[in-house]
């Protein structure tokens, strides 16, 4: 359609050759080495993509860990498919608002995530994925806030925390060699889910076309913390 800006932005891809993730995969497989944890780590960043068929109370992807694990680089998959204005993205220095969020945002980045950045009661609603807008959507943030242990376990139901590791060394133009190379960390990260589905949760594979049953979250599910 004439003026509308697409969901995806359009980047060259050779599907035929192997996906070559390079360093995107050596900083994931240094944060976690562990074939279960990492598979469901990739299961939630490749569920980022698909946040118009995302159901309600999917848990929503929180990284936490030292700046130089590598986890801000991750995020330049997303922005390298996703047009900037479909992307909510909050730093250290902004307190987010509602007003950020429109019926087209796909994702929400959360830099450093605080009790003064996003207080409990939108951050639930936000995590919730509820209709507060026409769409559901994915968030993902870098640090855990403290919002006291009542609301802190409120909010603790509404993700999943995975814990990155500080790389043995950084190198400078990471940032940019994984943004280029995203469509082959992609390609990567549905490799992986497809060759280990066995350690993921089956209710967590609702983006497959043969996927049944409505998602639920049980009342006594504590947080998670790999």
């Amino acid at each position: 359609m004439r003026g509308k800006l697409s969901p995806r932005s359009f980047v060259p891809y050779d599907s035929s050759k192997p996906p070559k993730p390079g360093y995107f995969r050596e900083g994931i497989v240094n944060s976690f080495p562990d074939d279960d944890v990492r598979v469901r780590f990739l299961n939630k960043l490749y569920q980022c993509l698909r946040a118009f068929s995302m159901p309600h109370k999917v848990r929503k992807l929180v990284l936490v860990g030292p700046k130089d694990s590598g986890k801000t680089s991750w995020s330049n998959i997303f922005h390298r498919v996703i047009p900037a204005s479909y992307i909510a993205s909050l730093t250290n220095e902004r307190q987010f608002s509602a007003a950020m969020i429109n019926n087209e945002t796909q994702l929400v980045l959360v830099d450093e995530w605080s009790a003064s950045t996003m207080q409990s009661d939108l951050a639930k609603c936000i995590l919730q994925g509820g209709w507060m807008v026409s769409a559901a959507k994915h968030g993902l943030s870098k640090t855990l806030p403290n919002f006291g242990k009542e609301e802190d376990d409120n909010v603790k139901r509404r993700i999943e925390i995975f814990t990155t590791t500080s790389l043995p060394q950084t190198l400078p133009g990471i940032d940019k060699w994984i943004y280029d190379h995203a469509m082959g960390c992609i390609a990567w990260i549905a490799e992986e889910i497809n060759a280990n589905r066995e350690h993921i949760d089956r209710h967590e594979l609702w983006y497959e076309p043969n996927h049944s049953g409505p998602l639920t979250i049980a009342a006594n599910e504590g947080k998670s913390v790999q």
